[in-house]
């Protein structure tokens, strides 16, 4: 998608960094809440640093994203130790 390439080269994208996370469930809680209040703020993309390490977390950060239903894509970013996502428009009031 050419809107989250073009938002994983800005760096102004804000980001959610989970890599520093001793327990996963905490990382994923962390997750929910941080987008829940980026959606609320209208931000259309998010950076999520989860790391690269063993790949757990970031399986884990993608069951999350693919259930949520806010996020409308997301991909893994070149580095592989984050991914970019969208949310799905606001509804109009």
């Amino acid at each position: 998608m050419l809107g989250l390439e073009l938002a994983s080269q800005n760096p102004d994208t804000p980001s959610i960094d989970l890599h520093e996370f001793q327990n996963s469930h905490e990382a994923l809680e962390f997750l929910e809440t941080e987008l829940y209040g980026l959606y609320k703020n209208s931000e259309q993309y998010v950076r999520v640093i989860h790391g690269i390490g063993e790949g757990v977390l970031k399986e884990r950060v993608h069951s999350v994203l693919k259930e949520n239903p806010l996020v409308k894509a997301f991909e893994l970013e070149q580095n592989d130790g984050s991914t970019i996502l969208t949310f799905y428009p606001h509804s109009s009031p």
